[in-house]
């Protein structure tokens, strides 16, 4: 339980001139108490000057320069802990605004200061134990990861400003780490040199993939280095996706394997199967784990850094990356 308080008010001089106020009254009627037993008509004086005696003897104990405006109280399941430890600086914020009510505004700042949360990741990998991707910095934490397109062993792997390609076959770096907005030069200039948050290859494509930035994703040909179309609102380009959480950003995302319209979508712990083509749900929203539960009770069934299918459209496996590590699942 957390109690949130305010500054009453009232100042510090307020309570002062109040107490003043109160003495001086106190002290007048004192020069009638004489006279309250030969004039019984002053009977109601007497009560009054007995309790303003009372209230001024007593003010300073009911005297209170804060108030209690509200309690919350805040309970951090398994879910919440991982959300938290995953945040920024492995913290967030909540804010309570009652100004209108003229109770003040509130602002209450957590953050994860312990260990790592201990979850069961089942038969995933480090990504440590690939040393290239070590070396280069991208063993952990990975923004997005997708196929290369019209290749069947090639990924491209995003953290930051900068990508990789990687062969998983050989367990080898074929390119980078390099600077997305220098080698990706229709990106330059935009959000997506920044930072990309999901990646995958377009259903049916050989040539093209989708990069998702915030609200907006991109379409873009990495061979030719050109922007197949401008960004535009995942809202407007993902018509199916309107009145889910999914039009306020993608985590992670990559091809249904065997599928050449089908796409799967992950925000938090919810997916969805996408037909890109018809522009509708085809499975969800559904929990994670929900969806697939043998990821129940492991990290990847909270969310997902990034997803890729390895070998396009004939593969049978998922490949889910979060934090240092990487899950095969296998449909």
């Amino acid at each position: 339980m957390i109690p949130l308080w305010e500054a009453d008010q009232s100042t510090s001089e307020w309570y002062d001139a109040l107490t003043k106020a109160l003495r001086d009254v106190v002290d007048g009627l004192r020069s009638f108490a004489l006279f309250v037993g030969l004039f019984p008509q002053l009977s109601l004086l007497s009560h009054l000057y007995d309790a303003l005696g009372f209230l001024a003897a007593f003010w300073e104990k009911f005297r209170n320069d804060d108030d209690l405006v509200l309690t919350r109280g805040l309970a951090f399941g398994t879910p919440a802990l991982s959300a938290i430890y995953d945040s920024p600086n492995r913290g967030t914020s909540w804010t309570f605004d009652a100004s209108s009510e003229g109770m003040g505004r509130f602002e209450l700042h957590v953050r994860y200061t312990g260990e790592e949360p201990v979850l069961p990741v089942g038969e995933s990998k480090l990504l440590s134990g690939r040393p290239m991707l070590s070396g280069a910095g991208f063993d952990v934490g990975l923004d997005a990861v997708c196929n290369v397109p019209g290749s069947t062993s090639d990924l491209y792997f995003f953290k930051g400003q900068s990508y990789l390609r990687y062969d998983a076959s050989a367990g080898k770096i074929t390119r980078g780490p390099e600077n997305i907005g220098a080698h990706w030069p229709d990106l330059d200039g935009t959000s997506f040199a920044l930072n990309i948050n999901a990646a995958c290859q377009v259903p049916g494509s050989s040539t093209d993939v989708h990069l998702f930035n915030g609200l907006y994703y991109i379409r873009y040909n990495p061979s030719a280095g050109k922007a197949v179309s401008p960004p535009t609102l995942i809202a407007f380009g993902w018509a199916g996706l309107l009145q889910t959480v999914f039009i306020q950003g993608v985590d992670a995302a990559c091809p249904v394997p065997g599928s050449s319209t089908d796409v799967y979508l992950f925000k938090g712990d919810q997916c969805v199967r996408y037909n890109f083509y018809t522009r509708k749900i085809v499975v969800g929203p559904v929990s994670i784990g929900e969806n697939w539960p043998s990821l129940v009770g492991t990290l990847f069934a909270y969310s997902l850094d990034a997803a890729s299918a390895v070998v396009p459209g004939s593969s049978d496996t998922v490949y889910m990356f979060k934090r240092n590590r990487v899950y095969a699942h296998t449909l």
